[in-house]
Formats: structure tokens, sequence, C-alpha cells
């Protein structure tokens, strides 16, 4: 994903439609957002506006993102349950766009129902896993 630009604004932009499911921004998604968004070497003055934009702009494509390459789909997926959690509550609407997004790509639904059962046993078990774009791209790494 390092050289593709469309991988990496497809990802950001579909973890912020995710965030947008239930209309409400949490603290702890805002935190996980900007750190997606220095992962994925954009200026931080990009990704604040993307998300004060994210709640009044209704114009914002809705689609789901399809991705050049299945694993970066997956690692999507991996990030959005993670991101869908990160506030402690699940929407149904963010369930939904996860579920969307899989269809798009080609992933199997048993494939994301396995995802969501290991998220939620690790994260009892071990907290907040590391951010799977991280595995692909990385431009600060300090």
């Amino acid at each position: 994903m390092t050289d593709n630009f469309l991988d990496r604004s497809n990802y950001f932009k579909g973890l912020l439609l995710l965030v947008g499911k239930d209309q409400k921004v949490s603290e702890a998604e805002k935190d996980m957002i900007f750190t997606v968004g220095k992962t994925l070497g954009f200026e931080k003055s990009f990704f604040e506006g993307a998300v004060k934009d994210l709640l009044e702009n209704e114009y914002i494509d809705q689609n789901p993102p399809v991705f050049s390459q299945k694993s970066y789909a997956e690692a999507f997926l991996r990030d959005g349950i993670k991101l869908a959690f990160v506030d402690n509550d699940l929407d149904g609407q963010e369930f939904d766009w996860l579920h969307s997004v899989a269809e798009k790509n080609g992933i199997p639904n048993e494939w994301l129902k396995a995802e969501f059962h290991s998220f939620i046993n690790h994260r009892n078990i071990t907290g907040e896993p590391e951010l799977e774009i991280q595995k692909f791209f990385n431009i600060n790494k300090n």
C-alpha cells in the first residue's frame, strides 16, 4: 500500500464514513482516525478538517471503498472492527457498513464474522491491538 494513493485515500475515507454511521464522533474515534491519518501520511490539517466536516457534509459519497488487493480490504475490515468498538458502542449501522465493505471486496461473510469474534476475544485479553494498516504503511514512524 506504500505507493497506492487511491488505496490510502479509500482506507481513510472508509474509516471516516464508518465513524459517521452513528452520527457522533467520540474522542476515542477521533484519536484513532488521527492515528490512521498520520500513519497513511496525510497532513494533520487534512484529517482534522475531514473529521470536522464528516457530520456536516451531506454530499459525501457513502459507497463502500473497493481496494486494489484483498489483503488491503482485510486490513481495512480489521481496523474497521477496532474503530467500531473503540467507543464501546457497536452501532447497527456500523456493523452493516462493515458487511457492505466486505461484500464489495469479495470477502466472505464467514471471514468477517470470525474477525469480529477474534477481536472480541483478543480485546478482552490483551487490550487494543496495533492497527492493521501499520503493517502495510507508516510514513511517520516516530
